[in-house]
């Protein structure tokens, strides 16, 4: 999950660290939501 945030969003694993529960899972169903998007090949937002 880390990784996917570092690579997809460009977070240092400390920003990363330093996330609480709630913004780690924010992130990471933005994450989800963005890859979903790209690959039906429509635009996210």
């Amino acid at each position: 999950m880390m990784g996917l945030l570092a690579r997809w969003f460009g977070f240092q694993p400390s920003e990363i660290d330093a996330f609480d529960v709630d913004d780690l899972r924010k992130w990471c169903e933005q994450a989800q939501e963005q890859i979903e998007h790209e690959k039906n090949g429509t635009a996210g937002g």
